[in-house]
């Protein structure tokens, strides 16, 4: 399948799934804030993320739209809690599991299957990928995730 620019509708699209992404996230995050280690809300809200972000993917396959629906959710989750404290850094690895996700479908060709394994894939990078993150700028509750990083991982994979 050749690489095809996206539409207006199409970007429209993918921005507004982006943001009922965050959106969904966002209220679900306040989960993390009580327990105490990050990325434990993430497991209520993982099967309605997923599903929601395979609808944006299905219904605009093409290279990129997960990237994209990944940059919306990190450009609105800077100044708040969700997906870790406060920072420009959560682009960078939105944008890099967002790569990760298209990359994956790409190689499947578009087909379903591929959206499940990117999608399982980029969800359970995107723990040790926010540990390291977490670690490299000193934030508080990297030691915590630490200790569960691989149980994380298992569900989410799961």
């Amino acid at each position: 399948m050749a690489l095809k620019h996206f539409s207006t509708k199409q970007i429209i699209f993918l921005a507004i799934i982006g943001a009922l992404l965050f959106v969904m996230d966002f209220f679900v995050s306040g989960i993390s804030t009580i327990v105490g280690v990050p990325f434990v809300g993430g497991l209520i809200n993982t099967l309605f993320f997923v599903g929601l972000a395979t609808i944006g993917g299905l219904i605009v396959r093409r290279f990129g739209a997960y990237t994209l629906m990944a940059f919306i959710y990190g450009v609105l989750a800077i100044p708040n809690n969700t997906f870790g404290p406060p920072g420009v850094y959560k682009i960078i690895i939105v944008l890099f599991l967002g790569l990760v996700a298209d990359i994956i479908i790409f190689a499947f060709g578009y087909r379903v299957i591929g959206y499940y394994f990117s999608l399982t894939i980029a969800n359970v990078l995107g723990i040790p990928v926010g540990l390291f993150t977490f670690r490299y700028l000193n934030f508080p509750g990297a030691d915590e995730l630490a200790k569960i990083i691989w149980r994380l991982m298992i569900i989410y994979a799961v």
